[in-house]
């Protein structure tokens, strides 16, 4: 029988503070420290465990890179996934020689 542990993080509901440091259009790296049903994350940006969900799919531990597109009223980041060898607007995969 599997033990399984059950893991607690708090997830900062003001985020007035990261809110003042970001810019629109800035590029930050996180990580996805745990996956939830339906596409959901906590996600850890700057010392913020963020709850957050995505079209895309991640696992535990990917590291991700955030394009910050909105501020207010609301926080949103284009998510994806950091060193992908994928171009996410067509989907095609770079040729690496």
């Amino acid at each position: 029988m599997k033990n399984y542990q059950t893991q607690i993080f708090s997830v900062k509901y003001n985020l007035g503070e990261l809110k003042k440091r970001l810019k629109k259009g800035m590029v930050i790296k996180g990580r996805i420290l745990d996956c939830a049903d339906g596409n959901r994350y906590i996600l850890r940006v700057w010392n913020y465990n963020i709850y957050t969900e995505s079209k895309e799919n991640f696992e535990k531990n990917d590291e991700i890179e955030l394009t910050v597109k909105q501020i207010e009223p609301n926080l949103v980041f284009d998510m994806h996934q950091q060193n992908s060898f994928v171009d996410p607007k067509n989907k095609q995969t770079d040729i690496l020689i």
